[in-house]
Order: C-alpha cells, then structure tokens, then sequence
C-alpha cells in the first residue's frame, strides 16, 4: 500500500493550520459502513475513553478493538478458504480549544485474511476482447493474477481541526464520497450482498461503496449538518489500489492519480412520525497515469452513487447504487443494493440483496444474504445466515450457488 510518504509528511505540517474532520460514527472504510449488529446492541460493545496525563493532557483518548471471523461451507468458490479474519484497532486523540474549536488526530490499523479476491470479484472468464483488468472494479480476465494475501498496515492517520462551521481533515483518509456515504445495517461486518469485505462464493459483483481509491494521503472539507444537509470535498494526489478493505490488482498500463471527491448527505428525522430519513449523492473523478499510448482501451476513472435510508421503529429499509467507467472505454460497470433489517429484542435480522454487472467482462451476478445475530455477553457477537448467488456469463452457463455462513466477533 503506497501512502505518497512526502506529500503526506508536507500534509502533517500544515494539517494544524488547514484542519481536518468529523469522523461519523459509523464511517465507511472505517468498517462502520456495516454495522454489527444494531445500535442498540452496540451500546453492550464499549470503547476505551478518558482522559491522559503528561504528554495528552488535555486529549480526550477514544479506543475501539474490533475482531471478526467468518466460516462457510457449501458452494465456496473464493481464491481462499475460509475462516476469513480481520482485526482493527482505531484511536482518536481529541482536544478542545477557544470559542468552541476542536482538534486531534485518528488512526486505524489492521490485519486481514481475506477471501483472496481483487476487486469486487476474482477472475473472469471471457472471451479474448475481454481488457486485461478494469481500474476500479479490479475485475480481470481468468487466468491473471494470484490470489491476493494476508496484509497489514495502516488504514487510516489524519490530523483534524473541527470549527463550528466546517471541518478539515489532511493524512491518510478517505474521499467525500465515503465520508457522507450512509451507514448500513446488517447481521454480518464481513459477509455480504453488497461490498462484502468476505465473499465466500467468490462470485459477488455489487459494490455501492466502489471507489477510485482505498484510504490514502489527501485531504478533505467538511461542512457541518444544516437543515439535515452536510457536504465535503476531497482532493486525493495519488490514489492507492491496495488498502485493508479491498485489495485489487495494479495496472501496469495505468494508474489513477488526482482524484477529486464530492459528497452531499441528508440526514434528519421527523419529529411527528419519529421516522428518519438518510440520503445521499455522491461523485469522484480521476486521472489517468501511465505510459503514453500504454493503454489504447483506458479512459479516464470515474464513480457516481446514490443512497437512501428510511428508519422507522425497529424497521431500516434502504436502497443503494452505484455506476462506474471502470476506466475504460465503453466498461459500464453498474451496482445495485435493497436490504431490510429488523431490531427485535438482543437480536437483528437482514436481509440482503445486490446486483452487479459489467458490460468490459460481460458478466453479472445476483447475491442474497440473510442472518441473524446477536451480542452474547458484553462483547462477544455471533452470527448465522446463508448465501445465495446467481451468476451469469454472457453468451455462457448461468451457475446458482449457496453457502452457509457462521460470522463472530468481539467488540472493545
């Protein structure tokens, strides 16, 4: 995972004076774009918080330890066998100044054993006018690259300076669209229909959540929520292929460079109905880096998304899509999500539904995930659904496929 280590050291320096922003509290690459397995069950899963003497005199520290593992058996077909497992530690470092000014610094590390997939998939199988690899999706034509390895590292180190109005982050972050991105809720943090972080099957094609660049050096504003509406832009120099979440391949024939962001987010619930309502509308937008004339089937990388959440009661429903270039011409890559969930008691259920197509590789797929979990103590979660997959090639077989799926977790 490259970090661009000079420009991030030039970003630390000024990150004091520029300022840097609010983390929500379930943020999207910060593995809170799932939640697991409910708000009201995570008020069991307490985080570490105080404040320190000597050097972080003034700092309220804010620790969180999240461990997860998923088994499955049946029609697993992912480059590795499970168990998958991933570990993250994150700590915020706040103080508060003069006339209402906050500042500090968050970090994020982990470890992950993943499935083995690039991408929102493994390989696929097509016929020889298939591209090499798509930039965004990291979808590639079978046989291609190894499966891709254990890793940890550093998924998140930014310095923050949040005024009244309107928050900066600069370090190693996520773009706009990730930070306004709303939160899911679902039985499973790993497994799933949608931007599985686990895909057993190794078939899933729908991620809402794509984008041009894992968490890497740049730097990001923030405005804070009026009316229900908040907005950002982001500004990433060099975008990095390979982060904690999803790892796919590196295109010898191009890279994605300067990358823009911008995000705007409704969130508000209504007073009479006690109903609440989350939306938003998101773009990022890239350049090409490469060789030149390396690439004659390459263009220019770019994402548009959409969202919307309705929360009644216990009930969450929402809907979620995404389209893409793939950074290549004439590679329409769409993504599309509905899911249901149900707060009852200690337990949560979801349902989950995506589809994923790919005009470059001439393949979709349909998943279905649906579980049930729960804490187990104070911190321990467990989880038990199944997965179901349709997978199409055009021109070929269509392949249906299950799996069941046993996920735990703990959460300090």
């Amino acid at each position: 995972m490259k970090h661009g280590l000079p420009f991030l050291a030039g970003l630390v320096l000024s990150g004091a004076a520029v300022s840097p922003a609010f983390c929500q509290a379930q943020v999207a690459s910060d593995l809170a774009v799932t939640q697991f397995p409910s708000s009201n069950q995570t008020e069991a899963a307490s985080s570490n918080t105080g404040q320190r003497g000597g050097f972080l005199s003034g700092f309220e520290i804010d620790q969180e330890f999240d461990a997860d593992l998923l088994w499955a058996t049946g029609d697993v077909h992912a480059p590795r066998d499970a168990p998958y497992a991933d570990l993250r530690y994150r700590v915020e470092a706040e103080a508060v100044g003069a006339q209402g000014l906050r500042w500090g610094a968050r970090l994020t590390v982990g470890a992950v054993s993943p499935d083995g997939g690039r991408g929102v998939s493994g390989p696929v199988a097509c016929d020889p006018d298939c591209p090499d690899q798509g930039l965004v999706t990291g979808l590639y034509a079978a046989p291609g690259f190894d499966a891709a390895q254990p890793r940890a590292g550093l998924h998140r180190a930014e310095l923050f300076v949040r005024h009244p109005f309107v928050e900066v982050r600069a370090g190693v972050t996520e773009t706009a669209a990730g930070l306004e991105r709303p939160a899911r809720l679902r039985v499973f943090r790993l497994a799933a229909a949608d931007g599985a972080l686990a895909d057993p099957s190794g078939r899933g094609l729908s991620d809402t959540g794509l984008s041009l660049t894992q968490p890497a050096p740049g730097i990001s504003v923030q405005s804070r929520r009026l009316a229900g509406l908040r907005a950002a832009l982001s500004y990433t120099p060099d975008a990095d292929a390979c982060g904690l979440d999803h790892c796919r391949p590196s295109a010898p024939t191009g890279q994605i460079g300067d990358v823009w962001s911008a995000a705007i987010s409704f969130d508000r619930r209504v007073r009479s109905s006690g109903v609440r309502w989350a939306a938003y509308a998101g773009a990022e937008a890239g350049a090409l880096e490469g060789p030149a004339g390396a690439g004659p089937q390459l263009d220019a990388p770019w994402t548009a998304g959409l969202a919307l959440v309705r929360e009644a009661d216990a009930v969450t429903l929402s809907a979620r899509w995404l389209a893409s270039n793939d950074g290549l011409s004439g590679g329409r890559y769409e993504a599309a999500s509905i899911s249901a969930a149900l707060e009852a008691g200690d337990w949560l259920y979801s349902l989950e539904a995506g589809l994923g197509t790919s005009d470059a590789f001439n393949v979709s797929a349909t998943s279905f995930v649906a579980g049930a979990s729960r804490f187990v103590g104070r911190n321990a979660l467990v989880g038990l659904g199944v997965q179901l997959t349709h997978h199409d090639y055009t021109g070929g077989a269509a392949v249906n496929e299950a799996a069941l799926l046993v996920e735990t977790g703990l959460r300090f």
